[in-house]
């Protein structure tokens, strides 16, 4: 136990000195000047500034004067949380969300500058800083490529996207970096941690302004960054080279001031044991016993320990899970193991054969590494039976491992494929009455954009005298009778006004009974395939989401005996 703290005490200290000779080669000379709070602040050119340093919910206020605050939309949208930033307060951001600031008027930039201080927790795929999409005239500051790329795009003569090159293992290390971008009128340059790393000479002004708003963490809601931002800036002019590296010394005090006090709080929760798996086991039970499984830093420095100590268990860990061992370490909730591993068990059987047809086919070695999986799920469900009394045995880690090795995971290219979701068959059932009527009558008011007025409902009389018009003329339908009544409602609709929903639903009731007098109409059955709707980031891209790779299981086929949302289902697969 000792050698393992002196060894942990020596590792945030060599990483407090190694803070500390960076700040002093880089210090200018002079009066010192407050180390607490950023140098790199809200200025004249500042076109807003944002410190997160509220107490509490999801507005963020525009510290720069501009009134330009960011608040989520909708309201109280789930994804966002405070945490202790680098400077104050900081926003972290997980799963989906969109916080927007309203009235951002950036048009006619001949120069521009962001600033922002990021610890990322993951970079699959585009993670947005900043967007503000207004067409070509997007304004854009992103890590792109899984995290291989730091990309500033604006519109300078077109749209252009200076992409500079990066490490993703250089930023997903549990600490803070900053990263900022300019373009003075001729380069766009992109800096990550006080160096440039990118720049593309392209000479104009830029081309910037529209309605849409600018948002923070996300594009609109999509390609959401993961992880905590703090100190996010933009400056309708140019930050000089010097601006930059000074406000990456300021991070690197702050850093290097928590680091100390982060070395007491790490010996008392980690202490090697004989394997990975007690180590990690020992590590949240500590967490928890000192209320301390909340503070996702400490659970990160723990994280760096066991990369020490157990790299290759580890990089299993992570490559199976996804790297989620920090956020289980900083779980709040004391059946995360629970779900983490039931989502791993439900991986590992995604391809498990159901039928004796799937089973025939396969060898001998496969049927047997499926019954060795079978005994891993046995002794899973016996430990999730044993609840509180075993939350912290190490023999979840161990379960997750070996159900990890299982997995085969969905092959993927050039972006990611739709993730994982448990197959799971809608119930078939018939619909009573009324709720086929109210059926219809849904379909109805989206037809007429959910505002059933005198307007549309004239229109629907003229479509449906037509139509009865058509028929009658190409089979010899006889319509008198529809033709009658759709002449009393025309009467009761040229003396309405405004919105009239049940007019409306009379209106189509005699539409669809004169369009099922078709004699082409002559059968009672309808083959239909019911699918759940497709998953992914790009799914909604062009026609990504007719592809395969981002279908989601759950379909079925059906046959309806009837024409009518009260026929008769029956179901034909799965069985």
């Amino acid at each position: 136990m000792r050698t393992s703290r002196i060894t942990l005490l020596g590792w945030v200290l060599l990483v407090a000195a190694i803070l500390a000779v960076g700040t002093c080669l880089a210090e200018p000379t002079g009066k010192p000047r407050d180390q607490s709070a950023p140098s790199l602040g809200p200025g004249a050119a500042t076109i807003a500034y944002w410190s997160f340093d509220e107490p509490s919910g999801t507005r963020c206020a525009d510290s720069g004067g501009h009134g330009r605050d960011a608040d989520t939309q909708p309201p109280g949208q789930p994804g966002l949380a405070r945490v202790k930033g680098l400077f104050g307060g900081a926003m972290s951001f997980s799963g989906d969300h969109r916080l927007c600031v309203e009235g951002l008027d950036v048009a006619a930039l001949p120069r521009l500058s962001m600033s922002v201080w990021v610890m990322p927790r993951d970079l699959g795929g585009y993670r947005e800083l900043f967007r503000k999409e207004d067409g070509d005239n997007r304004i854009l500051f992103s890590f792109q490529g899984g995290g291989t790329i730091l990309s500033l795009g604006l519109n300078v003569g077109g749209y252009v996207e200076c992409d500079a090159t990066i490490d993703p293992a250089t930023v997903l290390d549990g600490m803070w970096h900053h990263c900022a971008a300019t373009f003075d009128g001729r380069f766009m340059r992109v800096y990550l941690d006080g160096k440039e790393v990118g720049s593309l000479e392209r000479s104009g002004k830029i081309t910037a302004g529209g309605a849409a708003p600018g948002c923070i963490g996300s594009s609109s809601g999509g390609e959401c960054f993961q992880g905590e931002i703090d100190e996010l800036a933009l400056h309708a002019d140019v930050l000089a080279p010097e601006q930059i590296s000074a406000a990456y010394r300021d991070g690197l005090e702050a850093m290097k001031r928590a680091s100390v006090e982060l070395a007491e709080k790490l010996a008392a929760v980690y202490a090697r044991q004989p394997s990975f798996a007690e180590t990690v086991a020992a590590v949240r039970k500590n967490l928890v016993q000192r209320k301390a499984q909340g503070d996702r830093k400490l659970a990160g420095a723990a994280t760096a320990m066991l990369r020490a100590d157990f790299p290759d268990d580890l990089e299993r860990f992570e490559r199976r899970t996804g790297g989620v061992l920090r956020e289980y370490l900083a779980s709040t909730d004391d059946d995360v193991q629970v779900g983490l591993t039931d989502r791993l068990m439900e991986l590992a059987a995604e391809y498990r054969p159901l039928t004796e047809g799937q089973w025939a086919r396969r060898t001998p070695d496969e049927r047997r590494r499926w019954e060795e999986f079978a005994a891993i799920e046995k002794e899973y469900h016996e430990l999730a039976a044993q609840g509180a009394a075993k939350r912290f045995s190490p023999r979840w880690i161990e379960l997750m491992l070996a159900a990890g090795e299982r997995i085969d995971f969905r092959p993927s290219q050039n972006e990611p494929v739709a993730p994982y979701r448990k197959p799971q068959t809608p119930e078939t059932r018939n619909l009573s009455p009324d709720e086929a009527r109210d059926t219809l009558r849904r379909d109805w008011l989206h037809q007429a954009g959910g505002k059933p007025t005198v307007e549309r409902i004239r229109s629907e009389i003229g479509w449906t005298r037509q139509l009865a018009e058509r028929i009658a003329a190409d089979y010899g339908v006889d319509f008198s009778a529809e033709l009658r009544e759709l002449a009393a409602l025309a009467e009761r609709a040229a003396a309405a006004s405004g919105l009239d929903a049940e007019l409306y639903f009379e209106v189509r009731r005699l539409k669809r009974a004169i369009t099922f007098k078709n004699p082409v109409v002559d059968f009672d059955k309808v083959l239909l395939v019911d699918m759940p709707y497709p998953d992914g980031s790009e799914w909604r891209h062009e026609t990504r989401h007719r592809l395969g790779y981002m279908a989601v299981p759950g379909a079925r086929l059906l046959v309806l005996q009837g024409l009518s949302p009260e026929g008769k289902l029956r179901q034909l697969m799965p069985q």
